[in-house]
């Protein structure tokens, strides 16, 4: 009993918590008794399930893989007895060339790694403050820049025109009018496939709003802007045509694509409706064919392809600074 009010005392001083908290801690599994010895294991599953458990799936199988790296991490020697010891043994275990400096696989690792060390810390106060995770500035080094010159990722490669046609025309085939639709509203107005999720047809235009999906757009607010079909030389009317159709509900999204509308929300982002798109075109056998002889081919090559006809294949070309606006980007941006 002696031992144990000494034990408590001692958790209490330096986790600054108070009695329950110190005796959860013990009683919890969260310290080994005696030995003060760190359930790691422990820690972790509950950080998972309890407070990232309601994510969506992919976002739980990130987090899940970088849970297990951290785990891998504190039991590599030398073991880290501080954050700053942590996060040098993950960087130098896991960010090698398959992780390149400066990239998002860098800095998601990191931001998930610091989410949790809070959590633990601040939150749960399972922990001491020298577990207190590195700021941004401090964990830099970890995550390293590009460097000057060197380009962060290839350019997305815009789909022909031509491919662009005989994909519709396949799809018309099948009967898979909803994927069609959407492959029409990325090529030929060009906006993103997960601005499905808030679009509006107002007198026979096509109102987007901007929505959150990515690190940048997260940080923006969103806007609104009317877009203008840039049609296909053999489907003249196809932009208006499947605007009339949605409207009129004789077209709807596939049930896919529905359920993750359903599912997205300003706060999470909507690139689940993006990857459930392009989960249902990659198993397209049409789409397969292009594929082989364009590997470089991806959905949102179909965004860039309005870009490019824009650019390249309009008499004139539409000036940089008015298509910017119709794809809801900066000329900086449609630039790169």
């Amino acid at each position: 009993m002696i031992n144990l009010i000494e034990e408590l005392a001692e958790i209490m001083q330096e986790r600054s918590v108070d009695l329950c908290k110190a005796y959860e801690l013990i009683n919890g599994n969260k310290i080994s008794k005696n030995s003060k010895k760190i359930n790691w294991e422990a820690i972790i599953d509950e950080f998972k399930n309890d407070e990232r458990g309601n994510r969506r799936g992919t976002t739980k199988a990130g987090l899940k893989l970088r849970m297990e790296r951290t785990l891998l991490a504190l039991n590599t020697k030398p073991i880290p007895r501080n954050a700053e010891q942590l996060f040098k043994n993950y960087a130098q275990l896991f960010f090698n060339r398959t992780m390149p400096k400066g990239g998002v696989g860098r800095k998601r690792d990191m931001g998930d790694l610091r989410a949790f060390l809070n959590w633990v810390v601040l939150e749960k106060k399972y922990l001491p403050l020298e577990w207190l995770p590195l700021t941004s500035k401090q964990y830099g080094k970890y995550v390293g820049a590009v460097p000057k010159g060197k380009k962060k990722k290839r350019a997305t490669q815009p789909i022909s025109t031509k491919h662009i046609e005989m994909l519709c025309e396949a799809l018309k085939r099948e009967n898979k009018l909803g994927l069609r639709a959407i492959v029409i509203l990325s090529a030929v107005y060009g906006i993103r496939i997960s601005e499905i999720a808030k679009m509006e047809i107002i007198d026979g235009n096509l109102e987007i709003t901007t929505l959150k999906q990515n690190v940048k757009t997260m940080l923006e607010e969103p806007h609104t802007r009317i877009v203008e079909p840039l049609n296909l030389p053999n489907l003249p009317n196809a932009g208006q045509e499947i605007i009339e159709d949605i409207a009129s509900g004789k077209i709807q999204f596939p049930n896919p694509i529905k359920r993750g509308i359903e599912k997205s929300n300003d706060e999470d982002g909507y690139k689940l409706v993006g990857e459930r798109f392009g989960k249902m075109l990659n198993r397209f056998w049409y789409w397969k064919e292009l594929k082989k002889e364009n590997p470089d081919y991806v959905p949102y090559g179909l965004r860039h392809s309005f870009a490019y006809r824009a650019t390249m294949e309009t008499t004139p070309p539409i000036p940089y600074r008015v298509l910017a606006d119709l794809m809801g980007h900066d000329v900086q941006t449609h630039l790169e």
